[in-house]
């Protein structure tokens, strides 16, 4: 038998003889709930990354680890339509929705759609941005351009600015 299994079985039977019969060995054991650790939370709304992680409280590296998606600013409920929470943070993070609801706006962010093909430095004159912020919330990389029908986030704001300058 290899060195590391014939040292590793031994540790992995004493700590199921631990849990079969803790009285036995006079060891406490805390009580761990009988459900999921992580929970799965719908989301109805498009809403920033960092008001998701605070409504959640969760810190938004905890929460962006869970999310992987989150990668930009914003989560756009019709591209993901749930988001995961540690079990006991997914209530709070319901409850603090619920409440955010009436007092404003998820989102500070929305999805753009260029009108035409540009380069980076026209489409972020177009949606009232600094070009190097918007490059850098879309991942676009140095001479690529934005082609026609790419989605771009951009802020809320500004995206009504851009709407009314291509109509």
């Amino acid at each position: 038998m290899p060195a590391e299994t014939r040292f590793y079985i031994p540790k992995l039977q004493a700590v199921k003889n631990i849990v079969a019969n803790p009285d036995k060995l006079n060891a406490r054991l805390p009580d761990i709930p009988n459900h999921p650790y992580f929970q799965q939370v719908p989301i109805t709304r498009d809403i920033d990354v960092s008001l998701a992680a605070k409504l959640a409280n969760v810190k938004l590296e905890d929460f962006k680890a869970l999310n992987p998606s989150a990668n930009k600013p914003v989560i756009l409920a019709s591209g993901t339509p749930q988001i995961l929470l540690p079990w006991d943070n997914a209530t709070i993070f319901e409850m603090g929705m619920a409440s955010y609801k009436t007092s404003g706006q998820l989102a500070t962010w929305t999805a753009w759609v260029a009108p035409k093909t540009m380069t980076p430095a026209e489409a972020a004159k177009l949606v009232g941005m600094k070009e190097i912020d918007l490059r850098s919330v879309n991942h676009i990389p140095p001479k690529m351009l934005v082609k026609v029908g790419s989605t771009l986030m951009v802020p809320r704001d500004q995206h009504k600015v851009a709407m009314s300058a291509t109509r």
